[in-house]
């Protein structure tokens, strides 16, 4: 809900850049031609009013944010992984590259745009650009057609934890190859024994890749 208190008229003079203005107490003036009565408006005169804020900003959809930052993502060989938009308007954009690293002028470019396009004393937003984390699980097609060749990690529907090869991706359906110490005939001692599965995203919590630090 909004409430508006009559605050006082001030001089034509007195402006602001934009019809609505913050404060730093969280309120709003507002400027308006409508209430001009007799002489005030041969005066020039305008009503200020202030606004009390005590509904939520203008919230900003993850749609309009991906529609203006989409040609750079395809020019710069970026895709995106994930727009969050909290209820208080905090933006947080993770993306990544399909051949090498997000750099710092990956997300300073992309911090521009998005404000560029998105008024922040209107809109009301805080903004934060990265890379998607190496320990997070993958969220899109492209983080799995990335790591293809590369070792990850596997949390099954069942609750079993494998690591393995993520050898292919496709419509949805990883090609996994991992391998374990099983007893072969002929053989005193266990053996390394290869396997390959084709594991369909349904059937895992979540797949992300092994860091190694050696």
């Amino acid at each position: 809900n909004v409430v508006l208190f009559f605050l006082q008229k001030l001089p034509y003079y007195f402006t602001y850049p934009a019809n609505l203005h913050k404060n730093l107490d969280n309120t709003y003036i507002v400027r308006t031609f409508a209430g001009a009565k007799g002489d005030e408006m041969a005066t020039g005169s305008r009503h200020f009013y202030l606004l009390k804020r005590d509904f939520k900003p203008f919230m900003i959809s993850k749609e309009s944010i991906e529609e203006v930052i989409a040609e750079y993502l395809e020019r710069e060989g970026l895709f995106l992984v994930e727009i969050e938009v909290s209820s208080q308007n905090d933006v947080e954009i993770s993306i990544e590259s399909h051949n090498g690293c997000v750099t710092l002028e990956h997300c300073e470019a992309i911090d521009e745009i998005v404000h560029n396009n998105f008024d922040q004393n209107l809109e009301d937003y805080s903004l934060t650009v990265g890379s998607a984390g190496l320990d997070q699980p993958f969220k899109v097609a492209g983080q799995y057609e990335k790591y293809t060749g590369s070792q990850v990690e596997i949390l099954f529907a069942d609750g079993k934890k494998r690591k393995g090869i993520l050898a292919g991706f496709s419509q949805g359906v990883i090609t996994f190859t991992w391998s374990a110490l099983e007893r072969v005939e002929g053989k005193k001692r266990r053996v390394p024994v290869e396997h390959t599965d084709m594991v369909d995203l349904k059937e895992i919590k979540w797949c992300k890749p092994v860091i190694d630090f050696k």
